[in-house]
């Protein structure tokens, strides 16, 4: 499964174009210390009563940056993280860990906030925005660049997705319903 399908799985979009997806993270190396208010245990808040929510772990996986661990449905994903600060806003870069293959160890970007202790917001930087959209970045410093001449009002976001910390839970293999 590509990494366009792991970010959208969890962040319950439906449209594969939505998220704006590069091979090269917004700064390299990592430089910001893992934020421990994010770290935890969290569940999604705004899940489909049909669906189960979205369950989410944040770990350090050093002093910089994060170990991500999400199920959404049956599956379980893994992906790294870590922060990158451009014009005062904090970005979250999200790189698919779980293939070997170059082309799809790809990063999204999304923007993250803290409303209270217990709550989590994140909304994914989307392939709208008109700077980003239809580019490749081969380095992070084009991206970044990019990024930093776009006013702040001209990035587009998706629908942000809120999750509230819950204590700490373990991921459970889910059996499909057999088809009649």
């Amino acid at each position: 499964m590509s990494f366009r399908a792991l970010a959208i799985s969890m962040t319950f979009l439906f449209m594969v174009s939505a998220c704006f997806e590069s091979p090269v993270s917004i700064t390299s190396p990592p430089s910001e210390k893992v934020d421990n208010t994010l770290l935890g245990y969290w569940v999604s808040k705004s899940h489909s009563p049909t669906e189960p929510p979205l369950k989410l772990v944040i770990m350090p996986f050093d002093q910089n940056q994060y170990l991500l661990t999400w199920q959404d449905g049956t599956e379980i994903f893994n992906a790294r993280g870590f922060a990158s600060i451009l014009n005062g806003q904090q970005y979250m870069n999200i790189q698919n860990v779980m293939s070997t293959d170059p082309k799809e160890r790809t990063f999204v970007y999304f923007q993250f906030s803290l409303p209270s202790p217990k709550s989590l917001s994140v909304k994914m930087i989307s392939s709208d925005t008109a700077s980003l959209k239809d580019k490749t970045f081969s380095t992070s410093q084009q991206l970044a660049q990019t990024l930093t001449n776009t006013k702040k009002s001209d990035i587009k976001f998706e629908d942000p997705i809120l999750f509230e910390r819950t204590p700490a839970f373990k991921f459970e293999a889910v059996k499909e319903k057999p088809s009649k």
